[in-house]
């Protein structure tokens, strides 16, 4: 086994010819180390909003206060789920299509196969957003926050890949700003 600091040993492919080709004579790219999903986020900005700014009505197309949206309805998952799918981030490097990554965080949040699951999930979402975006972002705090005040965190989340991204509600998902139903084609007669 190779000690810290060691530099990796290549590995031999065996190929049908008879000779051995390594990861790098074979043209595959050496795999780039994976960033800590629950490493903190030290960028220079802050976050759109504060944490309990969902008590107003700012998030783009919503009429009522998201956290009392994210804390009673099933659509603030939706539209939280919707946001985290566009924004691109994919904690878990699970390389799926956006629909699947908007199923893969409801499924996440909701459907609790293990102790704090939701906790977790949120927690991971929330460092991915605040490191996309160059969002000071401790992981205690990702914590707390996610702990003692998700609908509001959830909230936050959701309004500042909404700013960033330029998406507005659009019935229980993001849509991008201004737009809604994609545009309809008047038929030849």
């Amino acid at each position: 086994m190779a000690e810290l600091g060691e530099k990796p040993v290549a590995v031999a492919i065996p190929v049908a010819t008879g000779t051995t080709a390594t990861r790098e004579n074979a043209g595959l790219m050496p795999h780039e180390p994976r960033q800590d999903p629950f490493s903190a986020s030290r960028g220079p900005n802050k976050w759109e909003s504060a944490t309990f700014d969902c008590l107003a009505c700012k998030t783009k197309g919503a009429c009522t206060p998201m956290c009392i949206v994210n804390c009673i309805t099933c659509c603030d998952s939706c539209v939280y789920a919707s946001a985290v799918a566009k924004s691109g981030v994919d904690p878990f490097d699970s390389k799926m299509e956006e629909n699947m990554r908007c199923y893969g965080v409801i499924g996440g949040i909701h459907c609790e196969l293990f102790p704090f699951q939701s906790l977790v999930v949120r927690t991971l979402i929330r460092l991915a957003i605040a490191r996309k975006y160059g969002i000071e972002e401790s992981l205690e705090h990702a914590v707390l926050l996610e702990c003692c005040c998700p609908c509001c965190s959830g909230a936050q989340v959701t309004h500042e890949i909404m700013e960033k991204e330029q998406l507005a509600v659009g019935g229980m998902k993001t849509v991008p700003e201004g737009g809604g139903a994609p545009p309809t084609h008047e038929m030849e007669r």
